[in-house]
């Protein structure tokens, strides 16, 4: 997943505020978000990008159970 949709998803969150792993955090707003993306370490992408998935198939879950 490029920053580019990282920042995609961040949006449709509105740009909530994110606890990464222990370490790290994005804090409430899109200035943040945009500030700390590209400054992600590799581990912390990884644990990002798991984070996104979680939320996508959480929501996808909640899409069925709706229906």
């Amino acid at each position: 997943m490029t920053n580019e949709e990282i920042l995609q998803f961040a949006a449709s969150m509105n740009f909530a505020h994110l606890n990464i792993d222990s370490s790290c955090c994005i804090r409430y707003g899109r200035g943040h978000w945009e500030a700390r993306v590209p400054m992600l370490t590799a581990e912390q992408k990884v644990a990002l990008l798991a984070r996104i998935e979680h939320w996508e198939a959480m929501l996808a879950r909640e899409e069925v159970q709706s229906c």
